[in-house]
């Protein structure tokens, strides 16, 4: 217990040691995160880390919700963005192109499956898809991203049909037969009940890649170890409560990032014709 509360004392003798040379308050930061749920939902779920981020930056912290991802495409790569939350491949994207550093993580990797109806006798590899429909969230999603990595040789690129919403939808438009085969986290696999898994089947996995990521632009340079060092800290996993709670992750607290991990992911956008 002492050295929790030594440790406590530590960071916040840092944190308070780096605001006090913050100047007085400069424009707002700009916090964003993908278009994956409404607005108010967005916020519900963001707004505690966006105001302890103004805490521990001492500076206002505004969200910024992108109304498609069409136009969160477009402001990252215009760099308007000061704080981002979102998938590794575009963590390693920004990491790459305009200088952006990652602080933090979730904690366990991301996983996808390829899935179809155990019934669908002649599918049971990638190479069975070649030229089928498979189902799958809007890109630049990761999930999508990462069929399209899987198919490296356009002349036996499968046909994507985005779907809108979550990867509960994915898999609805599975069992309505809408498309032979789709895309699902390997974490929403699990979780489906043992009849519905003894419908499908999985015919290929990606690799492991880290989870969603925090990544602060060059103008918090000079901040990202505070940011980390918060982050981590109790009072910092209590700001993710909401986040933690959204994707299901044990154990709840924001973990220290590895660059490295991050080396190519950026690769995933190569697919996308918005700019990349």
């Amino acid at each position: 217990m002492q050295m929790r509360s030594l440790g406590r004392c530590i960071r916040w003798f840092l944190f308070f040691s780096s605001v006090s040379v913050v100047a007085p308050l400069q424009a707002e930061l700009i916090f964003a995160a993908p278009p994956q749920y409404d607005e108010q939902t967005a916020r519900e779920i963001y707004g505690p880390l966006i105001r302890y981020l103004e805490l521990i930056l001492g500076e206002n912290v505004v969200f910024q919700y992108p109304a498609n991802w069409r136009e969160y495409s477009k402001n990252m790569r215009e760099d308007r963005y000061d704080i981002v939350f979102d998938a590794p491949h575009f963590s390693s994207w920004r990491m790459k192109n305009i200088e952006h550093e990652p602080v933090v993580r979730l904690p366990g990797t991301l996983d996808y499956v390829i899935v179809t109806d155990r019934q669908e006798k002649y599918i049971n590899r990638l190479r069975d898809l070649v030229s089928a429909q498979i189902c799958s969230l809007v890109s630049p999603n990761l999930s999508t991203m990462t069929v399209y990595h899987l198919f490296e040789n356009p002349v036996n690129m499968p046909q994507i049909k985005e779907i809108d919403g979550s990867y509960h939808d994915v898999y609805l438009a599975l069992k309505k037969h809408q498309c032979k085969a789709a895309v699902l986290r390997e974490s929403d696999y699990e979780t489906l009940a043992a009849a519905e898994k003894q419908r499908i089947k999985i015919i290929a996995k990606s690799q492991a890649m880290p989870e969603r990521t925090i990544t602060v632009s060059r103008r918090l340079r000079a901040k990202k170890q505070v940011i980390t060092l918060m982050l981590t800290s109790v009072e910092g996993a209590r700001a993710g409560e909401n986040i933690f709670r959204e994707y299901g992750k044990q154990p709840q607290e924001f973990v220290p990032v590895r660059p490295e991990e991050y080396k190519d992911l950026d690769s995933l956008l190569s697919h996308v014709v918005w700019g990349w």
